[in-house]
């Protein structure tokens, strides 16, 4: 009895199966498209150049930012906060907000600085802005931690 419960619940799956091999697929696709467009730019600029370089839309910022801070969430267990204490779990969205608009007011001046000056990674700016090396190496440091 209980082995065709779960054939049932199973053969109930078909559709999750298609839709997630779709999903796989259309990443597939977008991966290799941008594989290709960077060793195009790779080899035209320099390789610095096609990973650091280019310019992304309004609408593609805000879907990285957006993933971004919510994967964030995910990983430092808001859900698990939200399940347990409720409403209160709300003050996340304030701070997303918060997050969103200091973007807003430091973007556009570090990009700015970054073209005109021709950083080509934070370090460039770190360097620039103090001037000193064991700064910036501190600075890798704890980007790769």
């Amino acid at each position: 009895m209980a082995g065709r419960a779960e054939d049932q619940s199973q053969s109930s799956n078909v559709l999750l199966y298609v839709m997630v091999a779709i999903y796989v697929f259309l990443l597939m696709m977008v991966a290799k498209i941008a594989h290709s467009r960077k060793k195009r730019v790779a080899a035209d600029e320099g390789e610095v150049k096609a990973h650091f370089g280019g310019s992304f839309g309004a609408f593609t910022l805000f879907l990285t930012t957006f993933s971004t801070v919510y994967s964030g969430f995910t990983v430092t267990g808001i859900p698990n906060e939200a399940f347990s204490k409720g409403f209160v779990s709300v003050r996340w969205v304030g701070a997303t907000l918060v997050i969103v608009a200091g973007m807003l007011l430091l973007y556009p001046r570090l990009r700015r600085l970054a073209v005109e000056r021709q950083y080509e990674s934070p370090m460039d700016f770190i360097t620039d802005r103090y001037g000193s090396g064991r700064l910036r190496v501190l600075s890798a440091c704890c980007g790769i931690i």
